[in-house]
């Protein structure tokens, strides 16, 4: 019921959007790079805007104004919680602690990491956030520990 109040949410959108514009529906079609009849079924069935690809994805968040990881919540394909998780800065530490313990580099810890203190924790999720970049070759990042 939530995915179809937010489809229908950014189908109303569109709507708007397109009478702000004086744009027709073979307008919104053509923008949205669809058929005239694709554009009618959407607006009847909301739920169709799943079935976009990332490019149409990317047009319809520029035609309406919204962020594309908004339009992607609208049409189901993520949930608002992973976003906010994903974005959360306590979620991201305790994501990297749990790949350090699952890894090779904490069989050499003195001290289980969820009995470390607080600020330990925080540090060694730094360090294997920045040592996680540095292995995949993350451009911008600086590396505190460099020479250079």
């Amino acid at each position: 019921m939530d995915r179809l109040r937010r489809a229908e949410h950014l189908r109303d959108a569109i709507v708007q959007r397109a009478q702000e514009k004086n744009d027709s529906p073979a307008d919104i079609a053509r923008k949205m790079d669809m058929s005239v009849g694709h554009w009618y079924k959407v607006k009847k069935e909301p739920l169709r805007l799943a079935s976009l690809t990332l490019d149409h994805v990317q047009t319809l968040a520029t035609y309406v104004g919204w962020p594309r990881v908004q339009v992607m919540i609208a049409i189901g394909w993520l949930e608002a919680r992973e976003v906010e998780q994903s974005l959360s800065a306590e979620w991201t530490v305790e994501a990297a602690l749990r790949r350090l313990e699952r890894g090779s580099l904490a069989n050499g810890l003195p001290t289980p990491l969820e009995r470390a203190a607080p600020d330990h924790r925080l540090l060694m999720a730094r360090l294997m956030l920045l040592g996680e970049a540095g292995l995949s070759g993350a451009p911008g990042l600086v590396n505190p520990f460099s020479a250079d």
